[in-house]
């Protein structure tokens, strides 16, 4: 199971240009001298201590907006299009709610997602502040990955992340 599970993570890892290409380099030298399991076992640990570091700073941050942005994957290319989850308030649904009809309409009119409550995302469930967690699209949809590499495309998503939430933070807040 670890090996399958490792293999994937590996494929999707391997976009080189979206990850750091040490750590491409660091779980090739393991998977050839079979320790697999190993870092596995302890990428899993890093990730947990980072969750919970990312929890306490958001928690402690006075006024704080949480955005974490992130790509999709899922095993059928056929899937696409950004997807909005948010913290359980009021704000962040209303800001997820606003933002996946902006990214919708100019991003990806075709796509039939809706914004999602994140309750069983530990960082989400966990934080005491409004958050959001972005998925700006699938990286494997073809399609979707390669304007997701373009240059232009990622200005556009980020302009859109940007002004649709500066505008409903400023509208909850005044």
């Amino acid at each position: 199971v670890m090996a399958r599970l490792f293999k994937s993570a590996y494929r999707i890892l391997s976009k080189e240009s979206l990850m750091l290409p040490s750590l491409v380099l660091t779980i090739r030298l393991f998977s050839t001298v079979g320790t697999t399991e190993a870092i596995t076992s302890s990428i899993a640990a890093k990730k947990v201590s980072d969750l919970k570091q990312r929890v306490k700073i958001v928690n402690e941050t006075e006024n704080a907006v949480l955005i974490s942005i992130h790509q999709n994957t899922f095993p059928d290319s056929r899937y696409h299009g950004p997807q909005v989850f948010y913290a359980d308030d009021e704000i962040s649904e209303t800001v997820a709610q606003k933002l996946q009809t902006q990214l919708v309409s100019a991003l990806d009119p075709d796509s039939n997602r809706k914004c999602k409550s994140s309750s069983g995302i530990y960082l989400m469930r966990n934080i005491l502040k409004p958050g959001i967690l972005i998925e700006c699209g699938f990286l494997t949809n073809p399609e979707e990955e390669a304007r997701l590499r373009a240059a232009a495309y990622q200005k556009k998503l980020v302009s859109i992340i940007a002004v649709s939430v500066s505008r409903q933070i400023n509208q909850e807040i005044m």
